[in-house]
């Protein structure tokens, strides 16, 4: 485009000839109203008026947005961006002073527009000044509309317009008075860049000339047109790719993006570069600077992952891309995009003990050690107690172990230490006690760590020490000698050892018990052995103190059999052979059987009767030389019935014994009395002052006697009293279904010796109820009565009891009853082919049985089982067995009638397995 031009010619030639002025004006819509303008004259109150001056009128031009087909706000940089359309406003002011009466304003005016043609076009194409909605048409200048349009030269030639106004045939005041007045709007388009800032030219057209409301023309000089220049370019913009996604690692592992610009600077642009969490990741650079030469070339910025030894997780972070600085206003409002990145984390709150198990400590005071450190760095102190779980087996260095931020990788040792305890416990394993964390750092708050595992060696031994077990002697003189006894260990509860001689007539302890407790197990106890003179020539005699079996709450000690002491006795007296019996008495050469009931059951005294099918019936005499020449015992005799030995000495010269001096021999007896039998009834009772006769070449006694005493019961008779009563129900009932070997099991119940208590006893002890010791049967047509009950008995007291049994031909009579004061009993048992058996006593519990016999007990049923499971061949199981099938109905009876006729009974519970 030209430059515009300003000579008077130049407007001559925009505006064309005189002619073609007269022309165009012919064209003007308003022709007659342009000619009806009063000639341009100094009206009289405008004679003494000083000519305008420059400057006096003014044109503005202004640029503004398209707000949707009307002007928005102000483009206050002169620049558009390419594709923007926008507005061009032209305004004119009369900027003379005001004087008061003078009529002011411009009244009509004619521009030449230019601008450049390759980056604007004017949008309304083709412009027709006549078209009221014209956006070029004037917005205030109304009148006289005109101009020709030349998009691709870029100009709009004559745009004209007027707004006078007459009042009586006069002007008034025109536009522009004061204020700028909108002389044209005009709506444009940029269409590519300019390359720098370009005129918008605004030539006032004097050649169709402008007038004021005064009448005074206007000229080029009059006016003052501000400049405008307009730059057209590419849309201003930063891209930043990625701007997500971005991954670092706290191993600085590394993620880049790139920055570039979108269209070229007016001026160099400066883009701060920043981490926004440093302690995340780092950029390789603060600064990136773009300029009219670099501003397309993209730039590299790389952030790199940074380590921060805290289990904080993966964290999310920025790098910040701003703020902008540039002479370019575009650019300087530009807040870049910023890049969002994740740092990757390699830490893991936790707490690493080293060792966890394995450790060893002794009760010497043997220590172990381990330690703890945290896997990752708090964000608060971390505070982990310690303890024990067993101070009494170790103990810890420290109870409390803290880690902060600025040790928590420095492992901190515990030290453990055995304890030494006394006790026989063994090899105590025990634990560590690492708690739950305490800290204010969420992710190790309420940690627990592992706890560790030790083991306290144990150096103690449950023992029983005895100083010394032989070489004692004593003396028939009384002479004595002692030993100790003291434990090995702290026991963990009393610890019981009876003491004793094997042999009292050789010598005696000063004490039968020693008693150990957690107070005195560790000061040995003494004890005294003192000799006994026994007259007799039976040389030194060996002999021992028993300790038996410790007695104990202390499963360690519990059974522990301490030695025995070995002591000599030295005899003060000339006799070459003694005997020594079970009692433990030299020379007493007395042996009562017995049966050892203390054994079984607490409480008991031991009874001097013997039961056929128990063992407990076995004792021995020792025989021993105490002389200077061997003794040979050649013959043995038996004298009592039912006993046997278990040495064979016969006349068989093979058979004998040789017993050098201080040599001894002993020997078992057992007494097995036989089964009774309805020939035999009465038990085996003896007492034989030469029960057993030992026979020998000793010249001081060639002739040993021993005075055997026994006495035989029935099996059924439990309690070892002489009788078969219901005394031996409750022990029955209470053992019935046991079986040997079960715990608490006592054999004493088991009648028939078969090794269970079950019907079986229960039928032999049914077949022998009544009977006692020295009892027998009678028959005869009168019956019979006898034992140790009677026919007819009866007791009052605490437990008292009475029994009676008859049997005969013709029948027989008994009667049994008791009157008891807590807790007695009667039993009345008959049998015959018309007898009858009455009881009487303030509790009646007898009947009577003719044809057949009646049971009481728990049901029918249970005395069928109890008569199938006798022996058929027993003659009492046979009776029974004819009687019991009526037992409910008899119960039933019985409950209404009292005792039935014809029927016996027994009375008792009934066991049944």
């Amino acid at each position: 485009m030209q430059a515009a031009v300003t000579s008077h010619k130049s407007h001559r030639d925009l505006g064309g000839s005189r002619r073609s002025r007269r022309r165009s004006r012919k064209s003007w819509p308003s022709r007659k109203s342009w000619r009806r303008r009063p000639r341009v004259r100094p009206f009289e109150q405008f004679e003494d008026r000083t000519l305008l001056a420059a400057g006096d009128v003014a044109v503005f031009i202004n640029l503004f947005t398209d707000n949707g087909g009307v002007p928005g706000s102000p483009i206050t940089n002169d620049t558009v961006l390419v594709g923007q359309t926008f507005f061009v406003e032209v305004t004119f002011q009369d900027t003379r002073p005001e004087v008061q009466g003078e009529l002011r304003g411009i009244v009509s005016f004619a521009i030449n527009v230019g601008w450049h043609a390759a980056s604007l076009e004017e949008v309304d194409d083709p412009f027709d000044p006549t078209d009221l909605n014209s956006p070029l048409l004037p917005v205030e200048f109304d009148l006289f509309r005109q101009g020709t349009l030349d998009n691709p030269a870029g100009e709009i030639i004559g745009l004209g317009g007027g707004g006078l106004f007459l009042s009586g045939g006069q002007p008034t005041n025109g536009l522009g008075v004061g204020t700028p007045a909108r002389f044209s709007l005009m709506k444009f388009q940029a269409e590519a860049p300019s390359g720098g800032p370009q005129p918008f030219t605004i030539v006032f057209n004097e050649d169709l000339g402008g007038a004021l409301a005064d009448g005074v023309s206007l000229t080029t000089a009059d006016i003052t047109i501000q400049p405008k220049s307009i730059r057209v370019r590419e849309a201003a913009g930063i891209l930043v790719t990625p701007t997500s996604g971005l991954v670092t690692t706290e191993a600085g592992g590394q993620a880049t993006f790139t920055v570039v610009l979108t269209s070229e600077p007016t001026a160099d642009v400066t883009i701060d570069v920043a981490s926004g969490n440093p302690a995340e990741g780092t950029v390789s650079t603060s600064t990136l600077v773009f300029t009219s030469a670099n501003w397309n070339v993209p730039q590299t910025v790389t952030v790199t992952g940074v380590d921060d030894f805290v289990d904080d997780g993966d964290q999310a972070y920025f790098v910040l891309l701003g703020p902008v600085t540039s002479d370019d206003p575009l650019y300087a409002a530009i807040d870049p995009d910023d890049v969002a990145l994740t740092n990757l984390d390699d830490d893991t709150a936790g707490i690493l003990v080293t060792p966890t198990s394995g450790l060893v400590t002794t009760e010497a005071g043997g220590q172990a050690t381990f330690t703890v450190v945290l896997t990752s760095e708090p964000t608060a102190d971390v505070t982990i107690d310690v303890a024990s779980g067993n101070p009494a087996e170790g103990t810890v260095s420290t109870s409390t172990l803290v880690f902060t931020s600025a040790n928590w990788n420095v492992p901190q040792t515990v030290t453990v230490t055995g304890v030494d305890d006394f006790v026989d416990d063994g090899d105590q394993a025990y634990f560590i006690v690492l708690g739950p964390v305490t800290s204010d750092d969420p992710l190790y708050a309420g940690i627990d760590p592992d706890d560790v595992a030790v083991t306290n060696l144990d150096d103690d031994t449950a023992g029983i020490l005895v100083t010394p077990t032989s070489g004692l002697i004593t003396t028939e003189a009384g002479g004595t000698a002692t030993f100790t006894v003291v434990l090995t260990s702290e026991p963990l509860a009393d610890v019981t050892i009876d003491v004793a001689s094997s042999n009292p007539a050789e010598g005696t302890v000063s004490t039968s018990t020693l008693v150990f407790t957690s107070a005195n197990w560790n000061v040995p106890q003494t004890v005294t052995v003192t000799g006994v003179d026994d007259s007799v020539n039976d040389g030194d005699v060996d002999y021992t103190i028993v300790l038996l079996p410790a007695v104990s709450g202390d499963p360690l000690y519990a059974g522990l059999d301490p030695d025995d002491v070995s002591v000599t006795n030295l005899d003060d007296d000339a006799s070459e052979i003694t005997v020594t019996d079970n009692s433990g008495a030299a020379n007493d050469q007395s042996i009562q059987f017995t049966t050892n009931l203390s054994a079984y059951r607490a409480g008991r005294a031991d009874s001097p009767l013997v039961r056929p099918n128990y063992p407990d019936n076995r004792h021995f005499f020792t025989v021993t030389n105490t002389g200077l020449l061997s003794v040979t015992l050649f013959e043995i005799v038996i004298n009592a019935p039912d006993v046997s030995v278990n040495v064979v000495l016969t006349s068989d010269p093979g058979d004998d014994i040789v017993l050098g001096p201080g040599a001894s021999q002993t020997f078992v007896l057992t007494y097995a009395p036989t089964l009774p039998s309805l020939l035999n009834p009465t038990r085996q009772n003896f007492d034989l002052a030469n029960g057993v006769v030992l026979l020998n070449d000793s010249a001081n006694l060639p002739q040993l006697s021993i005075r055997l005493r026994g006495q035989s019961t029935y099996n059924s008779d439990i309690t070892y009293d002489g009788r078969v009563n219901l005394a031996e129900l409750g022990v029955l009932n209470a053992n019935f279904g046991r079986k040997a070997g079960d715990a608490n099991w006592d054999p004493t119940a088991d009648i028939n010796g078969d090794g269970r208590v079950n019907l079986g006893d229960l039928g032999m002890y049914n077949a022998e109820f009544g009977r006692g010791v020295g009892s027998s049967q009678s028959s005869g047509s009168g019956g019979g009565s006898g034992g140790a009950g009677g026919a007819s008995g009866g007791s009052s007291g605490s437990a008292g009891s009475a029994a009676a049994a008859s049997s005969g031909s013709a029948g027989g009579s008994g009667s049994g009853g008791e009157r008891s004061s807590s807790g007695g009993s009667a039993v009345a048992v008959s049998a015959g082919g018309g007898g009858s058996s009455v009881g009487s006593s303030d509790q009646r519990a007898a009947g009577s049985q003719a044809a057949g016999g009646r049971m009481a007990g728990s049901s029918a049923q249970a005395a069928r089982d109890l008569v199938l499971a006798l022996d058929p061949l027993t003659p009492q199981a046979l009776s029974l067995e004819s009687v019991v099938f009526e037992l409910a109905a008899e119960q039933a009876r019985a409950k209404k009638k009292g005792p039935a006729r014809g029927g016996g009974w027994l009375a008792g519970p009934v066991a049944v397995e």
